[in-house]
């Protein structure tokens, strides 16, 4: 059994517009194609994140260079730093 409750949202002019003409094209009530937006944007908050995984990087036992690890922790920047960084790390 199926409870219905009325409550009242304040939508966009624009927004509301939009809503009706869409429910139309579709053959639809506004209430619906409400319900079936709620209904998809709850069950993409409930979904599990994707997985994956991560892939080894050269040998393990080996320290990870400083230029390689500077541009994967801090991107484009850390390329233009890393000069500086090398002045300090005296190589």
């Amino acid at each position: 059994m199926v409870v219905r409750v009325k409550t009242t949202v304040e939508l966009s002019d624009d927004l509301l517009k939009r809503a009706k003409r869409l429910a139309v094209e579709r053959g639809t009530t506004l209430r619906e194609l409400m319900e079936a937006g709620l209904r998809r944007e709850l069950r993409e908050r409930e979904r599990p994140l994707a997985a994956f995984t991560i892939e080894p990087w050269g040998d393990p036992d080996e320290p990870i260079p400083a230029d390689v690890l500077a541009r994967e922790l801090h991107g484009p920047r850390a390329d233009r730093e890393h000069g500086d960084l090398e002045r300090r790390l005296g190589q």
